[in-house]
């Protein structure tokens, strides 16, 4: 059976409740909009380009709550209006790991191991120097020198001096920015020490710890019957383990579950090799049989629309 999920038609809004933004329906739900997330390939790219509230908002109203539960999507609409309010924090929170998760696979599918090294070293010592102009006026030599060109009205003194530092605001601002030079300063001694390889291993491994931990919340095995067999299947329980289900089903490039855009039965999209010849990811239609019919189908109402 496709999963089918839930917008409410009403729409969602923001909400501030003592310094928490949260979202939730914009009024009391009586309708609702429902859809196939499975018709929704690229909805984790969707989601990962959430930055701000708003996006959060714009996605919410465009494919519902992340939360909700999928028991209560089945029919419950008692369920579905009583929907708990689900903070941007946390949405803002599962975008950005969709976002680094994608970043850091990208850099191993693509063997830029190396290169991503490099740039990340050259940002380090940028930042590096940039604190360090920060906090040169933290050396007792600097500071006794600005003091004595200060006092005796050395002017020529005092703007050369003035020109290689950056005066902070107060004395903690200045103690913050040199533990920030430190840490800086131990990640590109790290950086320095670390080969592509061991960079490589370190994004794989970041990878497989994201994903299991998003998975074991929001993700649970069924086994269900398929076309006469029995099939075990990976079935999100709410729609951040949808979100989270195609982010795996994309990194180990196994196949992902599809719904025929003209009988509406579910396929089995096949990706990577695996000895299947279905292995475009824009694939809509079940069988060619299906395909030609959809095609005749529009034809025919294309013929029919330009007749009236």
């Amino acid at each position: 059976m496709p999963l089918s999920w839930a917008v409410a038609t009403s729409g969602y809004e923001l909400k501030d409740e003592e310094g928490v933004l949260y979202i939730r329906p914009s009024a009391p739900v009586s309708q609702w909009r429902e859809y196939q997330p499975e018709q929704k390939p690229r909805l984790y790219r969707a989601f990962g380009r959430i930055q701000t509230a708003q996006d959060c908002l714009n996605f919410a109203n465009e494919y519902g709550m992340l939360r909700q539960p999928l028991r209560q999507l089945a029919g419950d609409n008692a369920g579905l209006a009583t929907a708990k309010p689900e903070k941007v924090e946390f949405w803002l929170l599962q975008a950005q790991r969709v976002r680094e998760v994608q970043s850091a696979w990208e850099i191993v599918e693509n063997a830029a191991a190396a290169t991503q090294l490099e740039r990340q070293r050259a940002e380090a010592e940028q930042e590096l120097r940039h604190l360090e102009k920060k906090t040169r006026i933290c050396n007792p030599e600097v500071l006794t020198d600005l003091l004595a060109a200060f006092f005796t009205n050395d002017k020529e003194m005092l703007a050369k001096l003035l020109s290689e530092v950056e005066l902070p605001g107060t004395i903690f601002e200045a103690l913050k920015h040199l533990e920030k030079r430190r840490l800086v300063a131990a990640h590109l001694k790290e950086l320095k020490q670390m080969s592509p390889e061991q960079l490589e291993q370190g994004l794989r491994d970041l990878v497989c710890l994201r994903v299991y931990d998003a998975l074991r919340h929001s993700v649970h095995p069924v086994l269900q019957q398929v076309g006469g067999r029995m099939e075990l299947i990976f079935g999100p329980v709410n729609l951040l383990g949808v979100i989270w289900l195609q982010v795996a089903q994309e990194i180990a490039g196994i196949r992902q579950r599809r719904i025929c855009q003209h009988c509406g039965e579910g396929f089995w999209l096949y990706e990577r090799g695996d000895g299947r010849s279905r292995t475009r990811k824009d694939i809509m239609y079940c069988s060619r049989a299906c395909k030609q019919a959809a095609y005749r189908k529009r034809k025919a109402e294309a013929s029919l629309s330009t007749a009236r």
